[in-house]
């Protein structure tokens, strides 16, 4: 058998591919950490540049802030919200501010008149949207004065969602308000106005005892609408009408008595809370209506509360 010849390594062959193959490593490493570091730097860079449009954001609602506080300022001074809309009940141009107001009619048909009221209405009725009609400005029979036609009960200049939450109404008596079991009538309206996620109670009774079914014979008639919070807690009294009868001599027939047919849940000023708006009837109706306005939040109530009514002249 023939001996292999011996295998001889070329050291310096041998240091070469090492020192390329150390020198590949470096040139990777260098290359790896430098790309890491851009990336670093891209990331801070980005950070920073959210830091500043965070704080731009901030800045901006602030100044927007100023700005509403100082609209809302103006517009309580002026006893009107106008706003860049505004709300007609049954056709009369209705305030947008919380309290027993007394309001008329639209001064006279003129030309600017004409321009702001003859346009498309957005309707309300009834605690539901009832469509979109044209209104038109026309006198109406106090003199100097106008209203509008063709427009619901409750219309407004803009579309928004001035019912967020539906209120349902009863005639059967929970049994925390069996105080009022007696009545003539009992109806109550449940309806979350605050938007909390519960419903608040609005009850409307009547008293209607006929000659000789009480005391000394008279016959009696009164009603009244009342708050209760979520739990039944009265919260107040909001109208009264002590006198049932109609206006001219106490006729039974003539009696007239306060219903939640008077009553509106409606978001007036288009912040999420539905305003409680109620027709208080008076004696002489002249010169548009009568309207209670009140605002309840988070267990406060603003506005005029426990409001006297009367039929009689």
């Amino acid at each position: 058998m023939q001996d292999k010849p011996p295998i001889r390594i070329n050291f310096g062959a041998a240091m070469s591919v090492i020192f390329v193959v150390v020198a590949l490593i470096v040139v990777i490493f260098i290359i790896v950490n430098n790309a890491n570091s851009d990336k670093q730097l891209a990331k801070e860079e980005t950070k920073k540049t959210q830091s500043n449009f965070d704080q731009l954001n901030r800045r901006l609602d602030s100044i927007t802030n100023i700005v509403d506080n100082a609209y809302n300022e103006i517009a309580e001074i002026e006893g009107t919200n106008t706003g860049d809309y505004f709300i007609l009940y049954n056709g009369c141009e209705m305030p947008k501010k919380i309290g027993h107001i007394n309001f008329g009619f639209i001064n006279g048909v003129n030309e600017k008149n004409n321009n702001k009221y003859n346009i498309t209405y957005y309707n309300y009725e009834k605690g539901k949207f009832v469509g979109e009609t044209k209104g038109k400005l026309t006198d109406s029979a106090i003199e100097n004065s106008a209203e509008v036609k063709n427009v619901k009960k409750i219309a407004t200049s803009k579309k928004y969602n001035a019912i967020p939450r539906q209120y349902k109404r009863s005639n059967s008596l929970p049994k925390e308000l069996m105080e009022f079991a007696d009545f003539s009538t009992v109806n109550i309206d449940s309806v979350d106005l605050d938007g909390d996620g519960t419903e608040e109670k609005i009850l409307c009774y009547t008293v209607n005892y006929k000659r000789g079914e009480i005391g000394d014979g008279e016959p009696q008639a009164s009603s009244g609408i009342i708050l209760f919070d979520s739990n039944y807690k009265k919260v107040s009294d909001l109208v009264t009408l002590q006198d049932g009868f109609g206006p001219g001599n106490k006729v039974e027939e003539n009696k007239v008595f306060l219903s939640l047919d008077d009553v509106e849940y409606f978001d007036v000023d288009n912040d999420g809370i539905m305003e409680i708006i109620i027709e208080v009837p008076t004696y002489e109706q002249q010169g548009g209506a009568n309207l209670s306005i009140l605002k309840y939040n988070k267990g406060k109530l603003d506005g005029e509360k426990d409001i006297q009514a009367s039929l009689l002249p």
